[in-house]
């Protein structure tokens, strides 16, 4: 090994652990970030919304469709009263269950000692919609792949906005919002190792997160493969750098992540599923899901989805934010 890659090893390790220190002393995994005083946003609640006869999409065909809005997204303080989850009214803001490891999606800036990214500020704006701001009105929960939806189940969160495919299987147990990024699973490897594709990993380590769709696909393409399944599949950049495992593969914006860390590493082949990332609620929140499809109608709309994207992911190239789809 040499020097260099050496110092990149040992300097991952630091972030990340740091990245958990500072995470629980900023009290984002318990203790709610500071806030202001300001009036719960259904003080002045309109009449209750009527209810819906249509169930949430557990008998599913098509994972896309989610809740129609029941219309234009309300202004803060004028929220229906059965629309915001109880915790979000008891605690005054909004508990969101985010990735804190992956670059461009949700990761520390040691200068600021903030998250940010794509994720990040979508789940902000859903704070926005609610409060009228997101500052002081949002706390952070890191959550692992695996551990995304006992975090809803457990109510440790009230929403997750976390790099999620939408599954059929998912909203057997959570109800989601309608598709707010398009991704697809691709396969990252170092530069010299002469893998052009997948397929060339056949008896090979390739390493994703436990829990997530990408190791159905590894084992659907390449059943040969040695599977190696981490917590998060940003783990399995160490892995890769100390030449433990031979690949990763995972969803592309999260690979992309990877390779802006570490550029002897780089993206191979064709894209191998499609991955359309919900926000998640607990089940049985069906008129929250209804608010935040509201909330990102007006996002896709008012140029909002576009800015966070060109900010954030503008590197991989133009992009239009996903068309919804809904199941009534």
């Amino acid at each position: 090994m040499t020097g260099h890659r050496s110092r990149r090893i040992r300097r991952a390790g630091i972030l990340l652990a740091c990245t958990a220190l500072i995470l629980t002393a900023c009290g984002t995994t318990r203790s709610p970030l500071p806030f202001n005083p300001a009036p719960r946003p259904a003080e002045n609640a309109s009449p209750t919304p009527q209810a819906s006869t249509q169930q949430p999409n557990r008998n599913c065909t098509d994972p896309r469709r989610s809740l129609r809005p029941h219309g234009p997204l309300p202004t803060p303080g004028n929220i229906p009263a059965g629309v915001l989850p109880a915790a979000v009214l008891k605690n005054r803001y909004l508990r969101v269950g985010v990735p804190t490891d992956a670059v461009l999606l949700g990761a520390m800036n040691w200068n600021t000692l903030q998250l940010e990214g794509f994720d990040i500020d979508m789940a902000k704006q859903v704070a926005k919609a609610i409060f009228g701001t997101d500052e002081g009105r949002i706390q952070f929960r890191a959550v692992t792949t695996d551990g995304r939806i006992p975090a809803l189940e457990n109510d440790d969160v009230d929403l997750v906005v976390a790099t999620m495919t939408i599954t059929c299987d998912r909203w057997q147990k959570v109800d989601f919002s309608s598709v707010y990024y398009e991704s697809g699973q691709k396969l990252l490897v170092q530069q010299d190792a002469g893998f052009a594709g997948i397929a060339d990993l056949a008896g090979r380590k390739i390493c994703a997160a436990s829990g997530s769709t990408s190791l159905r696909t590894i084992t659907r393409l390449v059943p040969t493969a040695i599977r190696v399944e981490v917590p998060n599949a940003t783990d399995c950049l160490v892995d890769l750098q100390r030449g433990q495992i031979d690949g990763i593969s995972t969803d592309d914006v999260i690979l992309a992540g990877m390779a802006e860390q570490d550029p002897t590493t780089v993206i191979v082949g064709s894209k191998l599923s499609d991955e359309p990332y919900g926000m998640a609620v607990k089940a049985g929140n069906e008129e929250f899901v209804r608010f935040i499809n509201a909330a990102l109608e007006k996002m896709r709309t008012d140029g909002t989805w576009k800015k966070i994207y060109q900010r954030w992911l503008g590197k991989l190239g133009d992009a239009s934010p996903p068309t919804a789809t809904y199941q009534d």
